[in-house]
């Protein structure tokens, strides 16, 4: 009984003072475009309107499932307060893989190490798919049956496709017995994806055929770049972790406990296939990462110069953390004062941009299907459709903000069709249409 008592204090106190950090930086932290657009397309859901078919977005179903509270009216913020359950229940099932694969105080220092990588600021995913996927992912890992594992990573890849790299983690540790993990994926993928077989094209176009249209836009040199990059902001602010792992590797190695390697190559494949180096995308590399750093810190701390080292690493790394910390409680939602315009004005709000945060500020929910610029960038029939509808029937109201990663190079005939134009910190606003709306060409 003390046994199970000291077991669960291992996780108990580092996922409470985990949660409790999170749901801080939950409410001070601006809007990712992201966590918009899951919430406008979870909304949509709500009003009757079908995800792909009325509003395009390229996720798999499952995130807007998580979303349903945002549809039906509750902030983002309060999202992310659920993301962050979701993270912090992870922390327990890290916490049973951790007993499974290592010894003695390895344990507890995975667990601690596991926590402190989330709370990592840099890493912050608010209410992005990461965050809601954590805990089916390792779950999957911690399972004791096959077929649960595989249903649970079913459901880890509706939420966010790049799941399905861990599979062969999953074969690795199942073997023989790895076909019913394949048989659970391809169940619980069927029945999430069952409700959508009204609108089956436009979800297969939006989870498949696009998804390979997006690929093919990074080139082979941006990819070989790619993989050599890391964002130094996340490792200075876990230095001592990330130096405990690269020691666990070694420790790894000598013990031969191939699937926590196995799952440190996968979260990498996995980080590395998303295209970009957002922070939020490397939580997926976190589980091993803690795993590997339980073993290296463990073996570091029996030396005194390599706890010398680790005490300046940590009080770095807290330094950083405390100076993050006050940047963000000064940090501002940039396209506020934009929005804030647009609640003063009638009619339909379109943004010509990435910045899909703008329509969740405003209070306003967009009426196109291509309501953000990512798919008008990587298609051209896309981009043809959606500049046609604009140009036929200009909105009442276009935002174009001055920062947008997916841009289009014809944004200047639709703001040429307006007579009135206001400049914000951030973004432009552009209103009197000088051309009718012809609906039939919406």
């Amino acid at each position: 009984m003390m046994a199970l008592a000291r077991g669960r204090l291992h996780w108990i106190v580092p996922a409470a003072a985990l949660f409790a950090w999170l749901v801080i930086l939950a409410f001070i932290l601006p809007y990712d475009p992201d966590e918009a657009v899951y919430k406008i397309v979870a909304a949509g859901i709500t009003d009757g309107r079908w995800p792909y078919r009325d509003l395009f977005d390229h996720k798999p179903p499952l995130i807007y499932a998580w979303y349903l509270p945002a549809g039906f009216g509750s902030s983002i913020e309060i999202e992310r307060v659920i993301a962050a359950g979701a993270l912090t229940a992870s922390v327990p099932v890290v916490a049973r893989i951790a007993r499974r694969w290592l010894t003695g105080r390895q344990v507890p220092i995975a667990v601690a190490s596991y926590a402190l990588l989330l709370a990592n600021p840099f890493f912050f995913a608010g209410a992005n798919t990461e965050a809601f996927t954590l805990l089916p992912l390792t779950a999957a890992i911690a399972a004791t049956s096959p077929l649960l594992a595989g249903m649970l990573l079913g459901a880890a890849v509706m939420t966010t496709p790049t799941a399905v790299v861990f599979f062969p983690l999953l074969v690795l540790i199942w073997r023989r017995d790895a076909w019913r993990a394949a048989t659970g994926v391809a169940v619980v993928c069927a029945l999430i994806a069952l409700p959508f077989v009204p609108v089956w094209r436009d979800f297969w176009d939006a989870n498949v055929r696009f998804i390979f249209e997006y690929g093919g836009t990074v080139s082979l040199s941006y990819r070989l770049r790619h993989m050599a990059a890391f964002p130094i902001p996340l490792l200075l602010g876990s230095l001592p972790l990330w130096c405990g792992a690269l020691f666990g590797i070694v420790s790894c190695v000598k013990r031969r406990q191939w699937p926590v390697l196995v799952w440190a190559v996968c979260a990498t494949i996995a980080v590395k296939s998303a295209g970009f180096d957002f922070g939020h995308y490397y939580l997926f590399v976190a589980p091993p990462v803690a795993l590997l750093a339980g073993g290296g810190l463990d073996q570091m701390l029996r030396r005194r110069a390599y706890r010398i080292a680790l005490s300046l690493g940590l009080g770095c790394s807290i330094g950083l953390f405390l100076i993050v910390f006050i940047v963000l409680l000064r940090a501002s939602e940039p396209y506020r004062d934009v929005a804030d315009a647009v609640r003063l004005q009638p009619g339909e709000l379109y943004v010509l941009g990435d910045r899909s945060q703008i329509y969740v500020l405003a209070d306003r929910q967009p009426e196109r299907r291509y309501f953000f610029n990512v798919p008008l960038a990587v298609s051209a029939s896309r981009a043809a459709e959606a500049r046609a509808s604009l140009i036929a029937c200009p909105p009442e109201l276009l935002v174009v903000p001055q920062t947008i990663l997916f841009k289009v190079d014809w944004a200047g005939q639709v703001t040429e069709l307006y007579s009135e134009r206001r400049q914000f910190a951030h973004a432009i606003l552009f209103s009197r249409p000088t051309r009718l709306c012809d609906l039939s060409r919406r």
